[in-house]
């Protein structure tokens, strides 16, 4: 019994002797992970940099011996070869794919053709047939005349131009600029309802002295404004969280050598891209090298969101006048709690006049119905150059604020209820649209073209 007692003591004190080992080894081992993992980020992280780097030091030179290339071997001389007998004179350019975009895409199209009488042809880009299948593309190829749907994944590369690995967001847009086949186009957003016929947007007397019209969004480009450059976390009304870059970094005008936009002027306002007016006989190489320079949105995108900026480095890189119209856009929206919420934007041509009702924050979307728009707010970024943001994209800002607010009415108020009427007509026929199911973006469909 002595002898079993010993040898349990014995076993006892050989554990005890043990477990500090047992705990050192596995505190050594967790330690190891981590290091490897904080190195290897360390070790991406460096090579992100390098990228940054690279990105700065070389974009105005590659942009210039882009130029240079297509200057030498004539890729720039209009009308480019590949056009053929696709070619004609003036048309509307529009993106649309999902069920909530060619819900858009609808209205729009019943605003052109049903509630303005424009005929103008119409070019829609789509990306794949799981954003157009066949038989909704029959559905409105029957429904608009004179509207020709373009697959963008079937359009050939062009010379100079990179291979189009990914089109399902804003590079589409300056893709479908380059290929459209209109010497003088007009691109709409699919949400971006025009408050007049089109047609008249050719004769602007800028457009006609510079080739090229675009409009201002709300935010001054400039170091002074508190949020540019800066990325800002916010919820949508659904509780998904996005983050998104707001107002544009100013150094990037410096990478490329180009003047910053003075915020003295109305030109130091942001451009807002969801109408743009363009003669490609006069300005086709500034058209080419925004779809070179969109095609590697990864690099840019740590300067501003989206293709809005885009155009003006292009025709800066060119050495083009970029036309952008001094007046501001109005808001429109509603008023709950005492609080005026921006809904839309109202972008007005060169003599002030509301042309455009741009409805960014009430998209028709064939599961929500639209909400009446009630008020408009004029100039509401003189004094607020950034609206806070508040319950889903709504731009807010307290009506005691507010000197220039009014009811909606005039062309305004009826384009929105034709709005809101051709979206519900819309939904009540969707079993002869066949839309295309709802798909979720993956960060596996990005690929990224390295400078």
């Amino acid at each position: 019994m002595a002898d079993a007692g010993s040898g349990t003591v014995a076993r006892s004190n050989a554990d005890v002797s043990e477990s500090p080992v047992l705990q050192i080894d596995a505190i050594t081992v967790f330690f190891l992970v981590l290091g490897s993992l904080a190195l290897t980020w360390l070790i991406l992280s460096a090579g992100r940099y390098r990228q940054m780097l690279a990105f700065r030091r070389t974009i105005r030179v590659r942009c210039d011996d882009f130029l240079a290339r297509g200057r030498a071997e004539g890729h720039f001389a209009y009308p480019p070869s590949w056009l053929g007998d696709e070619r004609r004179e003036r048309g509307i350019v529009m993106c649309a794919g999902g069920p909530s975009l060619l819900t858009q895409l609808y209205t729009n199209l019943d605003v052109i053709r049903n509630y303005h009488g424009c005929r103008l042809p119409v070019a829609l880009f789509y990306v794949g047939r799981e954003e157009m299948p066949r038989e909704c593309q029959h559905f409105f190829e029957q429904r608009f005349s004179d509207l020709r749907c373009i697959d963008a994944m079937k359009v050939p590369d062009r010379p100079l131009q990179p291979p189009s690995t990914d089109l399902r967001g804003f590079e589409l847009k300056p893709f479908s600029l380059l290929n459209a086949p209109f010497d003088e186009l007009v691109f709409i957003d699919a949400d971006s309802a025009p408050l007049r016929d089109p047609v008249h947007l050719f004769e602007s007397d800028l457009y006609r002295e510079y080739g090229n019209l675009f409009w201002p969004d709300t935010c001054l480009i400039s170091n002074l404004v508190p949020h540019a450059g800066q990325f800002s976390d916010y919820s949508l009304s659904d509780g998904r969280q996005r983050r998104n870059l707001q107002g544009v970094n100013p150094r990037i005008f410096d990478h490329l050598r180009l003047p910053r936009p003075s915020t003295l002027e109305r030109s130091g306002y942001e451009t807002e891209s969801g109408q743009i007016l363009i003669d490609r006989r006069r300005c086709f190489d500034a058209v080419q090298l925004a779809w070179f320079m969109s095609s590697r949105p990864h690099h840019f995108r740590l300067y501003f969101y989206g293709d809005t900026e885009i155009y003006r480095l292009a025709f800066g890189v060119t050495g083009r006048h970029f036309c952008q119209i001094e007046h501001l856009s109005h808001q429109a929206g509603v008023i709950e709690q005492g609080s005026f919420f921006g809904k839309a934007m109202i972008p007005r041509d060169e003599r002030g006049a509301a042309a455009f009702l741009h409805q960014m924050h009430r998209k028709p979307d064939p599961s929500t119905p639209c909400q009446p728009l009630t008020h408009v707010v004029e100039d509401l970024v003189v004094d607020h150059p950034r609206p806070r943001k508040l319950r889903g994209n709504s731009m807010l800002a307290d009506i005691a604020d507010l000197t220039h607010l009014r009811p909606i009415d005039g062309e305004i108020a009826k384009v929105e209820a034709f709005v809101r009427e051709s979206r519900n007509a819309f939904v009540s026929n969707l079993d002869q649209v066949h839309l295309p199911p709802a798909r979720a973006r993956s960060w596996l469909d990005r690929r990224i073209i390295p400078w």
